[in-house]
C-alpha cells in the first residue's frame, strides 16, 4: 500500500473513531458520562407545625348577650397556608359550632371582638386552627367562659352563667359514681338517667336547689332498686328550660 493510501486510511479511521466516541459521550481515557441527568435544585420540605399563640381570658369570664368577647392571637410559620381554610377561628358550645370565621388576611396578629348571641351556656370556648402549606395543622382552644341572656340579673361572682352538668366520678363506675352539677342562682333543678335506647331509669334529684356546686350519689340502681345492667348511660340534667346531657358507662 502507498504512503498516500495510507495516510488516508488513518485520516478516515481517526474520524470514524471520533464519532463512535461523540456517539458513546467519551473519548480513550476519560470516564463516561451519563446522558440526560444533571444537578437539581434542593427540594424543600417543611414537618414543623405553626406555632398558634392565643392571648388566655380572664378567669370565670362571663359575658351578657349582647356583649362582645375581645379574642387575640398570633400565629408564625415559615411556609403558610395560601387559603382561607387555612386559617380558621371558631366559638364552640360542648364542641358544636356557634360562630366561626376565616383570618386569612391576619393570620400573623389576630383580633377578633366576638358579638355573644342571647343564649346560656357555661361551655363556651374559641378553636384557633393553623394550617401552613405543607399541610402541618396546630389548633389552640382558649378556656371555658359563659354567656347568659341580657335580660339575666346580675351574675355572682364565682357562680356559672348558666347551670352546668359536670358529669361524673368515677366513670365508667362500678357501681357507684358521684353526678356534680352547678347552678347560677336558686332554682328547681330534675337530673334524670337514660339508657342508651332513651328509656328512663333512675331520677336521681327533683327539687329546689341552692346556688353553687351540687353533688348526688347513684348507686348502680333504677328506680326500682334493681341493679342495673352494664352498659353507657346518659345523665340529663333539666334546668332554667335548658337540658344538657353527659355519658355515663357502668360495668359490672
Amino acid at each position: 500500500m502507498s504512503s498516500i493510501n495510507k495516510r488516508k486510511l488513518i485520516f478516515f479511521s481517526t474520524i470514524a473513531l471520533s464519532a463512535v466516541c461523540l456517539s458513546a459521550g467519551s473519548f480513550p481515557g476519560q470516564a463516561h458520562a451519563a446522558v440526560g441527568l444533571g444537578a437539581s435544585p434542593a427540594v424543600t420540605i417543611d414537618t414543623v407545625a405553626p406555632i398558634v399563640a392565643l392571648d388566655p381570658l380572664p378567669a370565670n369570664l362571663l359575658v351578657r348577650g349582647g356583649q362582645q368577647v375581645p379574642f387575640h392571637w398570633t400565629t408564625a410559620d415559615g411556609h403558610p397556608g395560601t387559603a382561607a381554610a387555612d386559617f380558621t377561628a371558631v366559638v364552640e358550645d360542648h364542641g358544636a359550632p356557634v360562630t366561626s370565621r376565616t383570618y386569612l388576611g391576619t393570620w400573623q396578629d389576630t383580633s377578633w371582638d366576638w358579638p355573644a348571641p342571647e343564649m346560656q351556656s357555661g361551655y363556651l370556648s374559641l378553636l384557633v386552627t393553623c394550617r401552613d402549606a405543607f399541610g402541618n395543622t396546630t389548633t389552640a382552644r382558649s378556656s371555658d367562659f359563659s354567656v347568659v341572656l341580657s335580660s339575666s340579673g346580675t351574675p355572682t361572682a364565682g357562680l356559672p352563667g348558666a347551670p352546668i352538668l359536670d358529669g361524673s366520678s368515677p366513670n365508667p363506675c362500678n357501681p357507684g359514681t358521684t353526678v356534680r352539677f352547678r347552678l347560677p342562682r336558686a332554682q328547681s333543678a330534675r337530673l334524670d338517667l337514660f339508657a342508651a335506647d332513651g328509656t328512663r331509669i333512675r331520677t336521681l334529684a327533683d327539687s329546689e336547689f341552692t346556688a353553687g356546686t351540687h353533688e348526688v350519689f347513684w348507686d348502680g340502681r333504677d328506680d326500682r332498686g334493681r341493679d342495673a345492667a352494664s352498659g353507657t348511660y346518659f345523665l340529663r340534667l333539666t334546668a332554667d328550660g335548658t337540658q344538657q346531657s353527659r355519658k355515663l358507662a357502668l360495668v359490672r
